[in-house]
């Protein structure tokens, strides 16, 4: 980026804008040097000043920064994939971690919920959902009978994680793929957001709650569940509303004893902890990543390979924001979903590339 090898964007600032505020935020209610208690579902665990800082960039703006100068294409990201794999065939060592002690006993519907080397079920699920629109549009699109096998596998993932958020994520994908397979239409996105809006609408027209609290409470499988989120976000708004700018930190948030210390959203999560500035600000830099993505699909129209993965990044970039209604991305979920967010730039790359090929 330094070397303006890569064309520094406007989300491209917003992103390093995001993390350096998450950080700033970290440093005003912490310090860089004391140690304090984070308040989790787990219990209060101990942390150190400069170290919640330097994680907090490096999982954020360091996973866009990789991924933006690294992947210059689809065949960087899948040569990074094979780099890994042959370093721990070779030395034992898994670059991505492993996490000991995840909740692999909690039964539902008669299952136990895989976790994999996530600390959580359902960060398994929505690692295991991200890639089903590449492999299904594949499938759908290019007729390769991998790709369906693969898209098979992704589902059954996200199975095993019994995860109602991992399924919407799916459910997303899958309708916007079939939505741009029926549709012929020009301007279909437009027609597809424009009746997400106006579903909203009426929602919020014809129920005697908040239109975003009869859809909270239905990302879940269970009411208890669903109850349990509206609860959250009761008592989570009006911390925000008490310190919107930035923040409470990682100190407790204030709600009743009996109600978890896990706030199950990342869009919340964020507000509480940092204040209204950095979800916008991250917001902000999906919708223009988003505008972007669009204009390359357009300037494309003789390479439907480069149409195909544009589509495919933007409609799971718009999953997995949705799937933030409902589950807070941390740990490894947090670096992906960042790390995803980076690799437009080769999209973009690949795209302003193609008609010169052809």
């Amino acid at each position: 980026l330094l070397q303006r090898k890569a064309r520094l964007r406007a989300p491209d600032y917003l992103i390093v804008f995001f993390g350096v505020w998450t950080a700033f935020c970290l440093v005003i209610h912490h310090g860089l040097f004391s140690t304090y208690l984070v308040d989790s579902s787990r219990g209060d665990i101990e942390s150190v000043g400069y170290e919640a800082v330097a994680v907090a960039l490096l999982e954020t703006a360091g996973a866009y920064l990789l991924a933006r100068v690294v992947i210059t294409g689809p065949a960087q990201c899948v040569a990074i994939m094979c780099a890994f794999t042959v370093a721990e065939a070779r030395t034992g060592v898994n670059a991505f971690g492993i996490y000991e002690g995840a909740g692999i006993n909690e039964l539902r519907f008669g299952l136990y919920r895989a976790a994999g080397t996530f600390p959580h079920s359902i960060l398994w699920g929505l690692f295991a959902a991200t890639p089903f629109a590449y492999f299904a549009a594949r499938a759908l699109w290019k007729r390769r009978p991998g790709a369906g096998a693969l898209a098979l596998a992704s589902l059954i993932g996200v199975a095993t994680s019994v995860s109602s958020t991992a399924v919407l994520a799916v459910a997303v994908q899958g309708a916007s793929l079939g939505w741009a397979k029926v549709m012929r239409v020009k301007r279909r996105w437009t027609l597809l957001a424009l009746g997400g809006f106006a579903a909203y609408a009426a929602i919020e027209a014809i129920s005697s709650r908040p239109a975003i609290n009869v859809v909270i409470s239905r990302l879940s499988f269970s009411a208890e569940t669903g109850y349990m989120r509206l609860i959250q976000w009761d008592y989570g708004w009006r911390e925000v509303m008490a310190s919107p700018i930035v923040g409470i930190g990682m100190r407790a948030w204030e709600r009743p004893d009996w109600l978890s210390a896990s706030i199950d959203s990342f869009w919340l999560a964020l507000s509480i902890r940092f204040g209204l500035v950095a979800p916008a600000a991250l917001l902000l830099a999906m919708i223009l990543l988003l505008a972007h993505a669009a204009r390359a699909y357009k300037r494309n129209a003789g390479s439907p390979d480069v149409r195909l993965l544009i589509r495919v990044w933007s409609i799971t970039v718009v999953s997995l924001a949705i799937a933030g209604l409902a589950v807070h991305f941390w740990a490894q979920s947090l670096v992906v979903f960042f790390f995803l967010l980076g690799c437009h730039g080769g999209l973009t790359k690949t795209a302003a590339r193609a008609p010169a090929r052809s």
